[in-house]
């Protein structure tokens, strides 16, 4: 599967590393891991795609259609989501399925990580959820 899951700091930001072709079901797989992670306690959000090659051809529509990846990205204790060098698709489809969803977008990881190292060090919420 071309989506490695991985705790940077365990229990409060997991990575997920996209490489190569992403499918629908990778889009889903990172809903259900991302779900699983967000039930014990509040978590921040590394998604990667400087690897990748390529994606559905529709991926705003197939999101849309993925409930486990809607479910994660909305869930309370899914704070933040950070994207790591994603392509114009992927903006797009971020800034229609994902328009109630805390995001931010970075070029490079190291950039993404320090990020959320620092909201995970201060507990600070997004402004748009309770």
């Amino acid at each position: 599967m071309p989506v490695n899951v991985a705790w940077i700091e365990e229990s409060s930001i997991i990575e997920f590393q996209c490489q190569q072709e992403i499918t629908a079901d990778d889009i889903n797989f990172i809903g259900e891991k991302g779900t699983e992670a967000a039930e014990h306690g509040a978590i921040y959000s590394l998604i990667d795609f400087t690897m990748v090659t390529r994606l559905p051809r529709n991926l705003v529509n197939t999101t849309l259609r993925s409930t486990t990846f809607l479910a994660f990205a909305n869930h309370p204790n899914a704070r933040w989501l950070v994207f790591v060098k994603p392509n114009a698709a992927v903006r797009f489809m971020i800034e229609i399925a994902l328009r109630n969803v805390s995001i931010k977008i970075v070029e490079e990881r190291d950039i993404g990580v320090q990020f959320l190292r620092e909201r995970a060090q201060t507990g600070d919420l997004p402004q748009d959820k309770d």
